[in-house]
């Protein structure tokens, strides 16, 4: 399965690198998911990255640095970092919501030959990674919100809200992860440069001290956003709720509850081709195909999503499991390339049939196309081998 996997791949992999265009905006090469999205997204890029980083025959974490410079290209450009550049410009208007918590943890990763190509960048990444202190941190219990759903990158993820009326409700389990992970690598960065990064590793202590006080809901078993207005959990199991595994900050117990109660209950989120994006007791659960005005997150198969459902059984010891779910996505992906030569950025957790960007969705009416962040479960069955 690995090598009919990498065959694909190493085929596809091109179709998501872009070189700087003269003349054009982004002065770096970056990664693009492909099909439906030429531009550079901030958590697709991330991911892009990541992949790109731990190929075993020839990595390449200077990818992560490209990523970095690029964006800090936007930051200096309109005053704040956009989450999407074009190669005219960077995105302010329906697509200019803010940089998702990566820009330490890119700069981290792609320093593995050392620190010194951040020197000069370091304030400026201080300032992006610090700016949610005051625009999203809520003062009560000092956790951070996303404004809406959109922003956090998952569109419509049910344990958040795009209504105008609930904009900036949601203490938000996903959020909080990445922004410790932020505040981690940023001290390490600071420690690493000579400098004191002892407010950074503060605020990540913060942090994860007050998810366990305020973000762990003891009845539902789980991790769960919260209202800041009446402090009711959301109750609801998202695949956001697991980030914080990702990010190492559960307690064994914690992870042990949430990993048998939801993630490998079919039920809840495990199929067979994969693991659901939003339980399937939620009562917003549903497959349908939608790619505008936002892509679905209540209940498909993202391979995305389980990239961090993997890393999490890894995280607190689920070897078996993270294989077998490796293993499952891998076929369900697998089927797609060998109809289609490419990928869904989703699929039905009901059928395994590829979803969005269907013909009638996809530029050029070309059906799939998108590879991006689906890169990961080369990774994912790599990591399982070994």
């Amino acid at each position: 399965m690995l090598e009919r996997l990498g065959k694909h791949f190493d085929n596809l992999r091109k179709e998501t690198l872009r070189e700087p265009v003269e003349g054009g905006f982004i002065k770096y090469p970056y990664g693009v998911p492909a099909g439906f999205y030429d531009q550079l997204w901030d958590w697709d890029g991330f991911f892009i990255c990541r992949h790109l980083a731990d190929r075993p025959d020839e990595p390449k974490p200077e990818y992560f640095q490209y990523w970095v410079l690029n964006f800090l290209s936007a930051y200096r450009e309109v005053g704040y970092p956009p989450g999407c550049v074009t190669n005219e410009k960077p995105e302010t208007e329906r697509r200019g919501f803010s940089l998702k918590p990566f820009m330490a943890q890119a700069a981290l990763h792609g320093s593995g030959e050392g620190f010194e190509w951040l020197r000069e960048s370091f304030d400026e990444i201080v300032e992006i990674v610090t700016r949610r202190e005051k625009s999203n941190r809520d003062e009560a219990t000092g956790l951070y919100f996303w404004d809406d759903a959109m922003q956090s990158g998952a569109d419509n993820n049910a344990a958040d809200s795009n209504l105008p009326e609930l904009k900036g409700l949601f203490l938000s389990c996903d959020l909080n992860a990445f922004q410790f992970q932020e505040y981690d690598a940023l001290a390490r960065i600071a420690e690493e440069l000579g400098e004191d990064g002892a407010r950074f590793r503060a605020e990540a202590e913060s942090i994860k001290a007050g998810m366990q006080e305020h973000l762990w809901n003891e009845t539902l078993g789980s991790f769960d956003n919260r209202r800041r207005d009446t402090g009711a959990f959301v109750n609801c199991v998202s695949y956001s709720c697991f980030v914080p595994l990702w990010a190492g900050l559960a307690s064994k117990e914690q992870a042990a509850s949430m990993v048998t109660s939801y993630l490998l209950n079919e039920d809840h989120l495990m199929t067979q081709w994969g693991a659901r994006s939003l339980s399937k007791q939620d009562r917003a659960y549903n497959n349908v195909n939608i790619i505008i005005p936002y892509s679905n997150w209540c209940g498909p198969i993202w391979p995305i999503a389980n990239y961090f459902y993997f890393c999490a059984l890894k995280n607190y010891g689920f070897e078996a499991e993270a294989k077998e779910l490796a293993e499952r996505l891998a076929g369900l992906v697998l089927a797609d390339l060998d109809a289609i030569g490419s990928m869904h950025e989703n699929y039905c957790a009901e059928t395994g049939k590829p979803l969005a960007p269907s013909i009638d969705q996809a530029p050029r009416f070309v059906e799939g196309g998108f590879i991006g962040w689906n890169l990961l479960v080369q990774d994912l069955l790599e990591q399982s081998a070994s």
